[in-house]
């Protein structure tokens, strides 16, 4: 069953594209990892590494990155999750999106 689930997340997620290259967000090595407990999963995603450092550019890119994030809340949520939260892979502490 945790199988079926897992592939389903990553099959899921394939959906999800990248505004900017039009690639979906796991060939593109965004999405890091996740953990599923219960009716929760945690996906692990790494933007930090391709976020630009000026600051004009970064308030672009927080622009795509909450795209992107409420993209994978609509693709993974209608798979029974109850609570479904992206976080950056680098620092767990830093919360894109929950639902």
């Amino acid at each position: 069953m945790t199988e079926q689930i897992e592939e389903k997340v990553k099959e899921a997620l394939k959906m999800v594209k990248d505004p900017e290259t039009n690639m979906d967000i796991v060939s593109e090595g965004f999405v890091e990892g996740f953990t599923i407990i219960e009716n929760s999963i945690k996906i692990f995603v790494g933007f930090e590494r391709s976020s630009p450092t000026c600051s004009f550019c970064r308030a672009l890119s927080w622009t795509i990155i909450d795209k992107i994030s409420e993209e994978i809340l609509k693709v993974v949520k209608p798979l029974g999750f109850d609570k479904v939260q992206i976080v950056e892979e680098l620092n767990p502490k830093i919360l894109y999106k929950e639902g």
